[in-house]
């Protein structure tokens, strides 16, 4: 490979860590609004300072001359690559953290939310419930769990990141879309839940009224015999 072609190489990288990382930062920004205390994850600020450490090393030796250190690859291209390679995945890495808390914030939402209403009530105000919450969201879940494994993807495989990282993004469009629906019901399941509690309370007024009614009438059935008892008594002297 010609010099000129490891240059374009270390270009094509480059430009994809600079193209990531301004997705990244809005994600970490996102992701930092639902810290505790407002702060960016402690794990993504550690990637984003190691991704800075192997570009800055990187740009040492590929744009001021500067030599690899001692213990290193000492060819300047495989240097520059190895690092930029590094410097990709941990930016991809930071995007994983981020993603989580932003899925994971989704995920508490959407189980409050069904929550507070009754499983009735959910299938009477939304008659697809099963397709348009239920499925949409373990599916969610599901490629949640699968994208983290872009955690322990080597930097010589940063080619895997991006199929990782599409499936992270496509679960939070997907639980975005189930808060949609949830919210755009929001007037109906408030009425329905109300009109359901009401009977309910009704029925157990009705129920506890029944259940006086019949222990009222047991007393009084047994008063009767008491009383028959002693008449009978009474009247035999």
């Amino acid at each position: 490979m010609t010099p000129e072609q490891n240059d374009e190489k270390l270009v094509v990288l480059s430009r994809q860590i600079a193209g990531l990382y301004i997705e990244v930062k809005k994600q970490v920004i996102a992701s930092e609004k639902l810290s505790p205390g407002a702060r960016v994850p402690v794990q993504a600020l550690n990637e984003l300072r190691n991704a800075f450490d192997h570009y800055m090393r990187t740009e040492a030796v590929w744009r001021h001359g500067i030599k690899p250190g001692k213990g290193t690859v000492q060819d300047p291209s495989a240097y520059c690559e190895k690092n930029l390679q590094k410097a990709l995945g941990h930016v991809y890495r930071a995007g994983y953290d981020a993603l989580d808390v932003l899925t994971m914030n989704r995920i508490r939402q959407i189980e409050k939310y069904a929550d507070s209403y009754q499983i009735s009530t959910l299938h009477t105000v939304i008659t697809d419930y099963a397709v348009r919450i239920r499925q949409p969201f373990e599916e969610a879940v599901q490629q949640c769990d699968g994208a983290k494994q872009g955690k322990d993807v080597e930097p010589e495989h940063v080619d895997l990141h991006p199929g990782f990282f599409a499936e992270y993004k496509t679960a939070l469009k997907k639980f975005d879309s189930v808060l949609d629906v949830l919210h755009a019901y929001d007037k109906d399941l408030i009425a329905v839940e109300k009109e359901t509690c009401m009977r309910e309370v009704e029925a157990a007024t009705r129920y506890r009224k029944q259940r006086n009614y019949a222990f009222v009438g047991f007393i009084l059935a047994v008063i009767g015999i008491i009383l028959t008892i002693v008449l009978s008594r009474c009247q035999s002297q």
